[in-house]
């Protein structure tokens, strides 16, 4: 046996093995980025990282890239050292430092 859930710890759904499975990651609620690349209207953002697919995360504390202060992103990929979202902006690289804060979620249940 082995805990699946931690009380007061976030967590994220995210596709875990082959069809329809699903397993809970833990969702770290602020990350450092340590650069950024804007392509194709795709952003990538440099930061080690536990963030799943869908989250939000809202950007702060750019210095050199200082439109992406308050900029809020949903994550189209992740590893765990970057992540992905559509951004609309010129091409842009930056080696900047900032952070990446994952926004609360809620889980809900709906019966059908």
């Amino acid at each position: 046996m082995s805990t699946s859930y931690i009380y007061g710890t976030d967590y994220t759904i995210v596709p875990y093995g082959p069809y329809h499975q699903y397993g809970l990651q833990v969702l770290t609620s602020t990350v450092v980025v340590t650069g950024v690349n804007i392509s194709n209207n795709v952003i990538t953002v440099i930061a080690n990282n536990e963030f799943g697919i869908g989250s939000s995360v809202t950007l702060n504390g750019f210095t050199n890239s200082s439109f992406l202060n308050g900029q809020v992103l949903t994550i189209a990929t992740a590893t765990s050292s970057f992540f992905t979202a559509t951004f609309t902006y010129p091409s842009y690289v930056g080696i900047d430092s900032g952070t990446a804060m994952a926004a609360p979620f809620k889980i809900i249940n709906r019966y059908l």
